[in-house]
């Protein structure tokens, strides 16, 4: 009978800190669910491009805005294959475009360094997911998770050029590669 409390107590610690390890790794996944919904919901959809207005001191879709930036933003899904990401980018002032998985890593950044001319391009496809031929000529970027978000940041480096900066980005695209037209359960709730 003295064995029995002891081994209970060490039971019940062990499973607490269990409890409390799976309940820390869930952190980043539920607070990225609810990123996506507020998002898609702002932008109509999945794989659809939010443009919201320049960030002011309270603005927080983003978190911790910079009103010197221009703030785009697309909740990805998958599961219905492919999307192309495309518009134009600013090549004398910053610009970038940021994946995040599911879990908030974020696996994959772009910028104005990166690229030879304004206009981009790209796919984003699961790790297993094939790409049509008629994208062949596009990067592929490989997500680790089937949905998840996409930010486009671009730097207001003049206030005279905020109009036009505005309207480059504006030109961003986030849509499912034509080869895969059908909607994405999400899109149905």
């Amino acid at each position: 009978m003295k064995i029995f409390w002891p081994a209970i107590l060490i039971s019940s610690l062990v499973l607490g800190y269990g409890g409390y390890q799976y309940g820390l790794y869930q952190i980043p996944f539920q607070a990225m669910s609810k990123a996506e919904q507020r998002l898609s919901e702002r932008a109509g959809g999945y794989n659809q491009m939010l443009h919201p207005p320049r960030p002011t001191s309270k603005a927080r879709t983003i978190v911790r805005p910079s009103p010197d930036q221009l703030y785009s933003a697309c909740v990805y899904d998958l599961s219905h294959g492919p999307i192309e990401v495309s518009g134009t980018a600013p090549l004398d002032s910053y610009w970038s475009l940021s994946f995040f998985a599911h879990n908030t890593d974020n696996f994959f950044v772009i910028n104005d360094r990166d690229l030879k001319q304004k206009q981009f391009g790209l796919i984003l496809a699961e790790q297993d997911q094939s790409v049509p031929a008629k994208y062949a000529n596009k990067q592929v970027v490989r997500s680790p998770s089937e949905t998840g978000i996409i930010v486009q940041r671009v730097f207001i480096d003049k206030e005279i050029r905020a109009e036009e900066l505005d309207q480059q980005r504006k030109t961003a695209r986030c849509k499912p590669c034509l080869l895969y037209t059908s909607p994405s359960p999400r899109d149905r709730q």
